[in-house]
């Protein structure tokens, strides 16, 4: 395994229960054509994006789902910027017939964790991560041989390189030419950092909470970790971080 996983395992359920799709998929349906780890392509030429999902497993097996009935949810994705990503593949909730919503099928097996890629609908990011924890309190799929790092695990790592879930607590908020910095110890040149550089804090404003706000509190950050003055990791949406509920209400997040 090339990458190492650190999620808050104390984090308090954010929703009381999954909810499952388990009812066949309705009439007009799609069929899957071919799946890879991006998208799945419909017999009908479309492209539903899988870009919400970090797979934790290198070889996954989609043989099985070929030829199911499928169809696309957008119900809870109301703005634009929700309905496609960058390709303009079509984001949503997938159904598939006799499995249900595929993208927290994935998550609660361990098969595949959630990447943090935005924008994407609250309720569903707390569905997603709901399973995941459960996933991971089951030690399901990936979550059998790895665990949730702290930063100072992160420190002692040989490679810093791969997907990450840290959790620990922000020393300083600091600003420098344009970009955010979150330092997690006192000496950035060594320590754990992550940066929000200045193109991508527009994916930041219009939030109920802000980067200032951040110092001095607990919060899980996941994404690609690098080598750059010590590990070093970028936030490109707000959904690459979480926080408990107690955190949460203190800083104003939703």
């Amino acid at each position: 395994m090339d990458f190492s996983v650190r999620f808050l395992s104390k984090m308090a359920c954010l929703v009381g229960a999954i909810f499952v799709f388990i009812a066949p998929v309705s009439a007009g349906s799609d069929t899957i054509k071919e799946i890879d780890k991006n998208a799945v392509y419909t017999d009908q030429g479309k492209v539903f994006s899988l870009s919400e999902l970090f797979w934790s497993e290198r070889d996954v097996s989609f043989e099985r789902l070929i030829g199911k009935q499928i169809k696309l949810d957008q119900s809870d994705f109301h703005e634009p910027q929700y309905k496609t990503n960058r390709y303009g593949d079509l984001r949503g909730k997938i159904l598939v017939d006799g499995i249900g919503w595929l993208q927290s099928y994935w998550i609660s097996r361990g098969t595949a964790l959630w990447q943090g890629a935005g924008p994407y609908p609250l309720n569903l990011k707390k569905q997603l991560l709901e399973a995941e924890r459960q996933a991971q309190e089951k030690k399901h799929g990936v979550w059998r041989y790895v665990h949730v790092e702290t930063v100072q695990e992160v420190m002692e790592l040989s490679n810093f390189n791969g997907f990450h879930i840290v959790h620990g607590k922000v020393v300083s908020v600091r600003k420098v030419r344009g970009t955010t910095y979150l330092n997690f110890g006192e000496d950035w040149r060594t320590d754990f950092t992550v940066a929000i550089l200045p193109n991508y804090k527009r994916n930041f404003k219009g939030k109920d909470w802000n980067l200032d706000t951040l110092e001095n509190k607990w919060i899980s950050i996941r994404g690609q970790l690098r080598s750059y003055n010590g590990p070093y990791l970028e936030l490109y949406y707000p959904e690459q971080v979480e926080f408990s509920d107690i955190e949460a209400k203190l800083i104003g997040a939703k």
